[in-house]
């Protein structure tokens, strides 16, 4: 493949994590008005059974009304709306909003759609919540968990964005503030629609050594092909608070063996800091490594920081809450997982003081992409194809 550092900034659904987000900007969408709600438009990947509707409610006010969602189809008529003239495809019974009593409070709704429907690939259909009954006004109502639009969330394979409405408007409209965490469940191994469960974990990494990185585990080979890929550092969604600490970004081997030659940082010499706060403004950083890291079919990479000196406060989102879910709403799951390091081994599915830690967000930057034959080496195999800087 011919010039294949044009494809810069393509990216490979799955590898790790969504793409930088500011830090703090985890947000709710109120539905407060009758004529009021919130949706992702997104296409069924194969033919498929749509099931239920994963909604996550983080905030109630008064008495919750009704909700409940529906399927449609979008319009043929390029005007980026849900063609709601004909009958609903699915829709659930109407449900209540409420909390969970601990930590993190938001609560999963999974809802049934009455009867299952029959998707077809490639085709783009709207799901949506909307009211349903009961009174809903500003002192009865509930806040459904959205993301900040800044997270370039399509890196997360969800294959999602937001149409929504509000009580002055009687169309639909795209909006890049929010991404709702609103999937919808199949009878395939993942689901479709928003970003889902993304919480923030605070790691302080106190002593010389300690890490904290995602384990990788590269595809089995299919048939007789494989895959080599080269990357050259990591894009981390949170922030890294230094002070006169300092920290390496590396790669290690299931014996944590280092893999590459790492880069050393500190609140001197960071990235995108303020304030001794490497990612802190644009909510996230790209590091490299000193030297590329060769990643081959079928072997495991640990991808991420090591402490240096002092304490390496790392705030990073995570899949936290509701993990299953977040498995099935991003590529890759069961190969990609935290991990932790505290001085002489790894504790893979890392979960910490918190629990459900299944993924650190950060991300491999891959500058290259090979298809390889069994026992061939990358590039010149029976597949043969180079894919320049992904990340």
């Amino acid at each position: 493949m011919a010039n294949s550092y044009l494809w810069n900034k393509t990216m490979l659904l799955g590898w790790g994590a969504p793409s930088t987000t500011y830090d703090t900007m985890d947000l709710a969408n109120t539905l407060d008005h009758e004529n009021e709600g919130v949706g992702v438009v997104f296409t069924a990947r194969e033919d498929c059974s749509l099931t239920h509707a994963n909604v996550l409610i983080d905030a109630v006010t008064g008495t919750s009304p009704y909700y409940k969602v529906q399927l449609w189809p979008m319009s043929d008529a390029g005007n980026g709306q849900p063609d709601m003239s004909g009958t609903v495809l699915a829709e659930t019974a109407g449900f209540q909003g409420s909390l969970t009593g601990a930590w993190p409070y938001t609560k999963l709704f999974q809802q049934a759609f009455t009867t299952p429907f029959a998707a077809v690939a490639g085709v783009m259909y709207a799901m949506i919540i909307q009211h349903d009954s009961g009174t809903i006004d500003g002192s009865n109502n509930c806040g459904f968990t959205a993301t900040s639009g800044r997270r370039d969330y399509y890196t997360c394979g969800a294959g999602g964005y937001l149409q929504a409405y509000s009580g002055s408007r009687t169309t639909w409209y795209g909006s890049g503030l929010y991404i709702p965490g609103l999937t919808c469940v199949t009878d395939k191994a993942y689901d479709l629609g928003g970003v889902m469960a993304v919480e923030t974990s605070a790691t302080t990494l106190t002593v010389a050594g300690y890490r904290a990185c995602n384990k990788i585990t590269m595809p089995a080979a299919v048939s007789d092909a494989g895959l080599e890929m080269y990357c050259i550092g990591i894009q981390m969604s949170g922030a890294i608070a230094t002070g006169t600490s300092e920290f390496k970004v590396g790669a290690w081997d299931v014996d944590g063996n280092e893999l590459c030659d790492p880069t050393e940082y500190d609140a001197e010499h960071g990235v995108g800091f303020a304030s001794g706060q490497i990612g802190r403004t644009l909510g996230g950083a790209t590091m490299y490594f000193a030297e590329p890291l060769l990643m081959s079919t079928g072997n495991a990479y640990y991808i991420g920081l090591e402490n240096v000196s002092g304490n390496t406060f790392a705030s990073f989102k995570i899949f936290d809450a509701y993990q299953s879910e977040c498995e099935r709403s991003w590529p890759m799951a069961g190969l990609v997982e935290a991990a932790y390091w505290a001085g002489s081994s790894w504790s893979d599915s890392w979960t910490g003081s918190a629990g459900g830690k299944n993924r650190w967000l950060i991300n491999p930057i891959i500058s290259d992409l090979y298809g390889t034959a069994a026992g061939g080496g990358g590039g010149g195999s029976t597949t043969g194809a180079t894919m320049g800087v992904i990340g």
